[in-house]
């Protein structure tokens, strides 16, 4: 892409790697990683002398992988100021990749031995409305093996010390600058470690609720918000699912999971209940008020109990109106953007997983490398669906708009018509080059554009190379 130099340079150019020649070499990597995606260090250089200068620079014992992070988590904090209130969705996911146990990686979920790994934790700053801004935040970190395990969590706390440190990481980065980041949370971070955090630091946190918990009251939770009165009627738009659907169920008394095929998009009608709750947690056998907090419950209706919509929300956030309690609700649907990074970085686009680096920094430092280009691609596609009459030329170079013409071939579309070419236009068709079957599955997405410029890039390049060779 044309601007794929600067957004390099804005992005990692601050980076502190001790040589300023060092910065140079990561911004060239960048640039050339922002135009052509990959897994695989040899097949984003186009040259000889940059796989050697890109091999120099992430194995090199002397540039630390947090520096990089550094950069980018400075870059999206820039981006943050003044603008309000920041929506940061915040999860949690496992790179694995092929090991025989000299790379340095960590035990992995998966249960192959061949599989290892790393940990992430990451935030992602989006605006208000949506538009992601940048990585605020990541932890990246191995597992260490049950023994060692058992003894670190007994000192630090376990995992949930990286839940805790992206959370206060982001917002100190945001002190000041006129934004406020209101974190996004699924299951796995309802802890009561994060709840004190949030109510040490005055955070701004919305979370899904996994435990049924026991009330202050001594009721549950649970019926509680059932038995409150109905603040909204809301309709949500559901994107259709890419993974099998997981059903739980019980055979002979026994828990079962089964799977179905990927959800289908659709428009959930839900109703919406809020009340004020205070939580308790186990104390010496005893329980005792923990905190004071918002709950709101979101319900689909006119669909089976195994198939509808279901949230039981806690958060920071006010309820006292109407507003509030369906803001709390919109801001929790924009947690799914994480899931849409997650995709982009470790499959169809930047395949993180797909990297042959021979250490553990030195994979950290080429994840986070594409973590930042798949952010990228995130913030394009989205500008693509919010402002689709925007010349496609303000994000693609001329060979680029060329390359698009050529491989899509629009109907009623001529080289003349090339400078005219919108954004939603090039979005479309370069995913309609990558196999995208069309908008009754919902617009195109990360990943299926990320493919698609990876075709246009090689076209590209060739009529760049064409052009240079009749000077």
């Amino acid at each position: 892409m044309d601007d794929a130099g600067v957004w390099a340079q804005e992005q990692f150019g601050h980076a502190a790697l001790g040589d300023l020649r060092r910065t140079r070499r990561l911004v060239l990597l960048a640039g050339e990683v922002a135009k052509r995606p990959s897994g695989i260090v040899s097949r984003v250089c186009a040259t000889s002398a940059s796989r050697e200068g890109a091999f120099r620079l992430l194995e090199s014992r002397k540039v630390r992988p947090t520096a990089m992070l550094e950069a980018v988590f400075e870059k999206t904090a820039r981006d943050c100021r003044g603008k309000g209130t920041v929506i940061v969705p915040v999860d949690a996911t496992t790179l694995s990749f092929e090991d025989d146990g000299s790379k340095g990686l960590g035990r992995t979920a998966h249960g192959r031995a061949t599989k290892r790994g790393i940990h992430a934790v990451s935030a992602l700053a989006l605006s208000n409305a949506g538009a992601p801004i940048g990585i605020g935040a990541q932890a990246l970190y191995v597992r260490s093996n049950a023994a060692t395990r058992a003894r670190k969590r007994a000192k630090t706390g376990g995992e949930a010390r990286h839940w805790l440190d992206v959370l206060e990481s982001f917002e100190g980065r945001l002190a000041g600058t006129g934004a406020r980041p209101w974190f996004q949370m699924d299951r796995g971070f309802d802890s009561n470690n994060v709840f004190a955090l949030a109510a040490k630091l005055g955070s701004l946190i919305t979370i899904r609720s996994r435990a049924n918990r026991k009330l202050e009251t001594g009721a549950s939770l649970w019926t509680t918000l059932e038995r409150a009165p109905v603040r909204a009627r809301k309709r949500i738009d559901v994107a259709a699912g890419t993974s099998p659907t997981k059903k739980r169920g019980r055979v002979d008394g026994k828990p079962t999971i089964t799977f179905g095929p990927p959800r289908k998009a659709r428009v959930a009608h839900v109703v919406i209940r809020a009340a004020r709750v205070g939580l308790t947690q186990p104390s010496n056998g005893k329980q005792k008020p923990f905190m004071s907090i918002n709950a709101v419950l979101v319900r689909e209706t006119g669909r089976s109990q195994d198939d509808r919509i279901e949230w039981l929300l806690l958060t920071t956030h006010p309820i006292r109106t109407r507003a509030d309690v369906v803001e709390v609700v919109r801001g929790y649907t924009l947690r799914w953007r994480i899931e849409d990074f997650h995709r982009a970085w470790k499959d169809g686009f930047c395949r993180v997983e797909d990297t042959q680096l021979r250490s553990r920094d030195a994979i950290c430092k080429w994840s986070t490398i594409l973590a930042a280009v798949a952010t990228r691609a995130m913030r394009l596609t989205h500008l693509a669906r919010e402002t689709p009459d925007v010349l496609a030329s303000t994000e693609f170079s001329a060979s680029e708009l060329e390359a698009i013409f050529v491989q899509r071939k629009p109907k009623n579309f001529t080289k003349s018509d090339i400078p005219k070419m919108t954004l939603a236009q090039a979005i479309r068709w370069i995913a309609d080059t990558a196999g995208y079957s069309g908008p009754w599955k919902g617009p195109p997405g990360v990943t299926i554009v990320g493919r698609g410029l990876y075709e246009i890039e090689i076209i590209a390049r060739a009529f760049e190379a064409s052009d240079r060779a009749k000077k």
